[in-house]
């Protein structure tokens, strides 16, 4: 019996060694992924800043970023609706350090680039790498992590987002380089392939994961209904909206705002600035409830939320009152995107769930395009003041989307 109670003992020591070892490396990768997302965001509008430089420098013609744009969006949509297929074969860690590689070296090359060839070339592993990173990274969050990180890694993405344009400015007020801009976020770049070369070998990625409650709801959902290309594509389909509204108001309020409703260039020129740093603010707080209230919860909430400060805009004239709009509209978009991206593993089998965000990823390059160039033909063609009419009745139709695949989902786990 003393001897039974001793192995007892043992194993009881060794389960909490394993589960103290188990935290430490989820919260190590987690902090690799924080990072990541940063440096996800860190090349997304380092271009437009650096473009009249770059010009300048090559003697370019205006049109020639156009070129580069598209390549880059063609490039990181095609990554994207791929990479699902290659997670399963090759697994994330692989695949981020690879694409994140790629990246850093695209980032350098630009900076050592002597003329535009050089420049477009450099363009498809840049694209490539962004693809498959951000897909990626999205799969495995969304599979291994709760809903509250999710949100946070997005709001990450977005401060990324926020500091490369001054890194890039830095560069060129301090050092009068483009060149300079690119090296440095290169270097980030080239850092985290580092990093996650390391955790690699160290085996950070390869500890089982807590993902019993994901694998559970799954696995009790009947598969044919997971199957079911139609669900496959409303699931796509949000992603597209959602980045089409998001972009859209971004593209077009400033303008709606100057020559509609003559607001000063000045006062109009915040709007923007607000408006994405309510969506980020929104992901923090977002980040704190949202495992009190699901991401279904959340999502409703934050629709309702959009579409009322959609209206306020619409219906109000004054300068204060269209910037509390615009502040609620972004504190309401906050949610849906990160919410949603957790959703796919929960409604979805993981092979299945793994392809599926590659789509909606490759779904929300196109949207925020193609909308936005839709609208634009709409308000040059009728009235630039339609564009909230049009914002809400996109959100209305993302609404009852969701609504439709929330039902069939629910009737699949009563049926099961």
């Amino acid at each position: 019996m003393i001897i039974l109670r001793y192995i007892s003992g043992w194993k009881v020591s060794f389960r909490r060694i394993e589960m103290k070892k188990h935290n430490s490396n989820m919260g190590l990768l987690l902090a690799i992924i924080y990072f990541a997302f940063i440096s996800l965001g860190l090349p997304d509008g380092i271009l437009g800043t650096a473009w009249p430089s770059i010009r300048s420098d090559l003697s370019l013609p205006l049109e020639l970023m156009g070129i580069l744009t598209t390549l880059l969006f063609a490039c990181s949509f095609i990554s994207s609706v791929v990479s699902g297929h290659i997670l399963n074969k090759f697994g994330t860690a692989k695949v981020t350090f690879i694409s994140c590689l790629m990246t850093g070296i695209a980032l350098l090359g630009y900076a050592v680039s002597p003329n535009f060839i050089w420049l477009a070339l450099f363009t498809f592993p840049l694209g490539l790498g962004q693809g498959a990173v951000d897909s990626g990274l999205n799969s495995f969050v969304a599979e291994n992590y709760s809903s509250r990180h999710m949100n946070w890694v997005h709001c990450f993405w977005g401060f990324g987002a926020s500091i490369g344009p001054l890194i890039m400015t830095y560069a060129l007020t301090g050092f009068g380089s483009w060149r300079k801009g690119y090296g440095s976020i290169s270097i980030i770049q080239l850092f985290l392939a580092v990093l996650l070369c390391i955790s690699l070998i160290k085996g950070i990625w390869y500890v089982k994961h807590n993902t019993s409650q994901n694998m559970n709801q799954s696995t009790n959902i009947n598969k044919l209904g997971l199957s079911s290309k139609t669900t496959q594509f409303m699931a796509i389909t949000q992603f597209f909206l959602y980045t089409g509204i998001e972009f859209s108001m971004s593209a077009w309020i400033s303008s709606v705002l100057i020559e509609s409703r003559g607001v000063p260039m000045k006062l109009a020129g915040y709007v923007v600035t607000i408006y994405y740093f309510s969506i980020m603010i929104g992901r923090i707080f977002s980040g704190i409830i949202v495992n009190k209230l699901g991401n279904m919860n959340m999502i409703r909430g934050g629709l309702i939320l959009a579409i009322f400060g959609g209206a306020i805009i619409n219906f109000s004239d004054n300068i204060i009152i269209m910037f509390l709009g615009i502040t609620i509209f972004g504190i309401g978009l906050a949610p849906l995107y990160p919410c949603l991206m957790h959703e796919t593993p929960n409604r979805f089998l993981k092979e299945v769930s793994r392809k599926l965000i590659g789509y909606q990823v490759g779904a929300a390059c196109v949207g925020g395009s193609i909308i936005s160039a839709g609208i634009g033909v709409i308000l040059s063609n009728f009235s630039l003041e339609l564009i909230f009419e049009i914002i809400i009745l996109l959100l209305c139709i993302y609404f009852v989307i969701n609504e439709i695949l929330n039902m069939k989902f629910l009737h699949m786990k009563t049926k099961d």
